[in-house]
Protein backbone atom coordinates (compact mmCIF):
# COMPACT_ATOMS: atom_id res chain seq x y z
CA UNK A 1 0.00 0.00 0.00
CA UNK A 2 1.19 3.40 -1.10
CA UNK A 3 3.29 5.05 1.70
CA UNK A 4 3.61 2.12 4.09
CA UNK A 5 5.81 -1.10 3.42
CA UNK A 6 2.77 -3.33 2.93
CA UNK A 7 2.00 -5.47 0.32
CA UNK A 8 -1.83 -6.18 -1.11
CA UNK A 9 -3.02 -9.48 -1.04
CA UNK A 10 -6.17 -9.74 -2.80
CA UNK A 11 -8.88 -12.77 -1.56
CA UNK A 12 -11.23 -14.20 -4.59
CA UNK A 13 -13.56 -16.81 -3.81
CA UNK A 14 -17.04 -17.92 -4.97
CA UNK A 15 -18.51 -17.34 -1.82
CA UNK A 16 -18.55 -14.93 1.07
CA UNK A 17 -17.52 -17.53 3.72
CA UNK A 18 -14.99 -19.01 1.82
CA UNK A 19 -13.47 -15.26 1.73
CA UNK A 20 -14.01 -15.09 5.69
CA UNK A 21 -11.83 -18.39 6.10
CA UNK A 22 -8.69 -17.01 4.33
CA UNK A 23 -9.20 -13.91 6.57
CA UNK A 24 -9.21 -15.94 9.48
CA UNK A 25 -6.35 -17.89 8.72
CA UNK A 26 -4.42 -14.73 7.64
CA UNK A 27 -5.51 -13.40 11.22
CA UNK A 28 -4.12 -16.51 12.66
CA UNK A 29 -0.89 -15.83 10.55
CA UNK A 30 -0.76 -12.74 12.35
CA UNK A 31 -1.08 -13.90 15.96
CA UNK A 32 1.13 -16.42 15.17
CA UNK A 33 3.95 -13.62 14.23
CA UNK A 34 2.75 -11.50 16.98
CA UNK A 35 4.97 -12.80 19.95
CA UNK A 36 7.94 -12.49 17.63
CA UNK A 37 6.67 -8.48 16.97
CA UNK A 38 6.19 -7.27 20.05
CA UNK A 39 9.29 -6.46 20.85
CA UNK A 40 9.80 -4.61 18.20
CA UNK A 41 6.16 -2.37 18.07
CA UNK A 42 5.91 -2.72 14.68
CA UNK A 43 4.04 -4.45 11.77
CA UNK A 44 1.37 -7.11 13.59
CA UNK A 45 1.35 -5.70 17.50
CA UNK A 46 0.88 -1.92 18.31
CA UNK A 47 2.45 -0.12 21.70
CA UNK A 48 -0.59 -1.21 23.69
CA UNK A 49 -0.30 -4.84 22.96
CA UNK A 50 -2.85 -5.29 20.33
CA UNK A 51 -2.71 -7.19 17.52
CA UNK A 52 -2.87 -5.24 14.17
CA UNK A 53 -4.82 -5.99 11.10
CA UNK A 54 -4.81 -4.00 8.19
CA UNK A 55 -7.53 -3.88 4.82
CA UNK A 56 -7.94 -2.27 1.63
CA UNK A 57 -11.44 -0.85 1.58
CA UNK A 58 -13.32 0.75 -1.72
CA UNK A 59 -14.11 4.65 -0.46
CA UNK A 60 -17.60 2.76 -0.96
CA UNK A 61 -17.02 0.21 1.29
CA UNK A 62 -14.76 2.92 3.48
CA UNK A 63 -18.42 4.96 3.36
CA UNK A 64 -20.31 2.44 4.25
CA UNK A 65 -18.21 1.31 7.40
CA UNK A 66 -18.26 4.55 9.17
CA UNK A 67 -21.63 5.47 8.05
CA UNK A 68 -23.67 9.03 9.09
CA UNK A 69 -21.42 11.03 11.13
CA UNK A 70 -19.21 8.08 12.28
CA UNK A 71 -22.58 6.33 13.71
CA UNK A 72 -21.66 3.00 11.70
CA UNK A 73 -18.03 2.60 12.94
CA UNK A 74 -19.04 3.66 16.70
CA UNK A 75 -21.20 1.38 17.04
CA UNK A 76 -18.90 -1.37 15.02
CA UNK A 77 -16.59 -0.45 17.57
CA UNK A 78 -18.75 -0.82 20.75
CA UNK A 79 -19.93 -4.23 19.28
CA UNK A 80 -16.60 -5.66 18.68
CA UNK A 81 -14.22 -3.91 21.35
CA UNK A 82 -11.73 -3.35 18.11
CA UNK A 83 -10.03 -0.11 17.62
CA UNK A 84 -11.37 0.52 13.83
CA UNK A 85 -8.96 3.19 11.99
CA UNK A 86 -9.85 4.28 8.76
CA UNK A 87 -7.71 6.72 6.52
CA UNK A 88 -9.54 9.64 5.25
CA UNK A 89 -6.79 9.31 2.21
CA UNK A 90 -8.21 7.33 -0.81
CA UNK A 91 -5.30 6.04 -3.40
CA UNK A 92 -6.71 4.53 -6.44
CA UNK A 93 -10.30 4.20 -4.89
CA UNK A 94 -8.82 2.21 -1.59
CA UNK A 95 -8.57 3.39 2.02
CA UNK A 96 -6.76 1.72 4.22
CA UNK A 97 -8.27 0.61 7.45
CA UNK A 98 -6.47 -0.62 10.46
CA UNK A 99 -8.19 -3.02 13.16
CA UNK A 100 -6.43 -3.16 16.65
CA UNK A 101 -7.19 -5.67 18.87
CA UNK A 102 -7.72 -9.61 20.08
CA UNK A 103 -8.04 -12.04 17.74
CA UNK A 104 -11.40 -12.28 18.38
CA UNK A 105 -12.01 -8.49 17.73
CA UNK A 106 -10.24 -8.44 14.57
CA UNK A 107 -12.20 -11.00 13.24
CA UNK A 108 -15.92 -9.64 14.22
CA UNK A 109 -14.86 -6.89 12.26
CA UNK A 110 -13.79 -8.29 9.07
CA UNK A 111 -17.06 -10.30 9.12
CA UNK A 112 -19.01 -6.95 8.79
CA UNK A 113 -16.21 -5.79 6.99
CA UNK A 114 -17.07 -8.75 4.42
CA UNK A 115 -20.32 -8.29 4.61
CA UNK A 116 -20.15 -4.35 3.38
CA UNK A 117 -17.93 -5.03 0.67
CA UNK A 118 -20.18 -8.27 -0.77
CA UNK A 119 -22.90 -5.89 -0.78
CA UNK A 120 -21.33 -3.85 -3.40
CA UNK A 121 -19.78 -7.08 -5.11
CA UNK A 122 -22.58 -6.86 -7.63
CA UNK A 123 -21.82 -2.74 -8.71
CA UNK A 124 -20.45 -1.79 -11.68
CA UNK A 125 -17.26 -0.41 -11.00
CA UNK A 126 -16.75 -3.46 -7.92
CA UNK A 127 -15.05 -6.26 -10.75
CA UNK A 128 -12.44 -3.60 -11.89
CA UNK A 129 -11.96 -2.11 -8.50
CA UNK A 130 -11.62 -5.91 -7.24
CA UNK A 131 -9.30 -7.13 -9.81
CA UNK A 132 -6.60 -4.33 -9.37
CA UNK A 133 -3.35 -5.86 -8.51
CA UNK A 134 -1.49 -2.58 -7.87
CA UNK A 135 -2.25 0.79 -5.83
CA UNK A 136 -0.59 3.45 -7.77
CA UNK A 137 0.62 6.66 -5.20
CA UNK A 138 1.89 8.40 -8.51
CA UNK A 139 -1.11 10.83 -9.23
CA UNK A 140 -2.95 13.68 -7.33
CA UNK A 141 -0.40 14.72 -5.51
CA UNK A 142 2.59 13.60 -2.90
CA UNK A 143 0.81 10.24 -1.67
CA UNK A 144 -1.59 10.27 -5.06
CA UNK A 145 -5.53 9.31 -4.78
CA UNK A 146 -8.31 11.41 -4.76
CA UNK A 147 -9.18 12.95 -1.28
CA UNK A 148 -12.67 11.67 0.42
CA UNK A 149 -15.22 14.13 1.87
CA UNK A 150 -15.60 14.74 5.39
CA UNK A 151 -16.50 11.93 7.35
CA UNK A 152 -20.13 12.12 8.23
CA UNK A 153 -21.10 11.78 4.99
CA UNK A 154 -22.56 9.36 2.97
CA UNK A 155 -22.63 7.71 -0.12
CA UNK A 156 -26.23 7.74 -1.91
CA UNK A 157 -27.63 6.96 -5.38
CA UNK A 158 -29.99 9.72 -6.92
CA UNK A 159 -32.89 7.47 -5.79
CA UNK A 160 -31.68 8.27 -1.89
CA UNK A 161 -30.84 4.62 -1.36
CA UNK A 162 -27.95 4.05 0.77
Amino acid sequence: FPGTRFRILTIVGPQPGLIMEALVGIVDEVVGRAPDDRDRGGEFVDDRGRLLFRTALSKAASGAVIGPKGENIRKLRERSGAHIDVAREIIDSHQLATIAGAREQIIAVLEEFNEIVQADAQEAWFAQWAVQRGISAAEGGPRGGERREPRGESRRSDDGRR
